[in-house]
């Protein structure tokens, strides 16, 4: 289970974290040759080529990373607040 933030996949997919709706659905229609005309199918899509060309796995390590950083940042914090009992 690996949540996708909508701007990275909008990011990957419209070389803008901000693109809109018909700014991605142009992007399917350009490079799959796809018209969709629907919005959640468009992302669903979308997702799907993302996780195929294996986006998700850098933002996988990215996540693994950021929690080793916030366990050693957690780990010291507990021992200054314990260091004194």
């Amino acid at each position: 289970f690996i949540l996708i933030h909508p701007t990275s996949l909008k990011a990957w997919a419209a070389h803008s974290g901000r693109a809109k709706k018909h700014d991605m659905r142009r992007w399917c229609r350009i490079h799959y040759g796809v018209d969709i005309a629907d919005d959640n199918e468009c992302d669903a899509f979308l997702l799907c080529k993302y996780v195929e060309a294996g986006q998700h796995l850098v933002a996988a390590h990215a996540s693994k990373r950021q929690m080793k950083a916030r366990e050693k940042v957690r780990r010291k914090s507990e021992n200054k607040l314990f260091k004194g009992v």
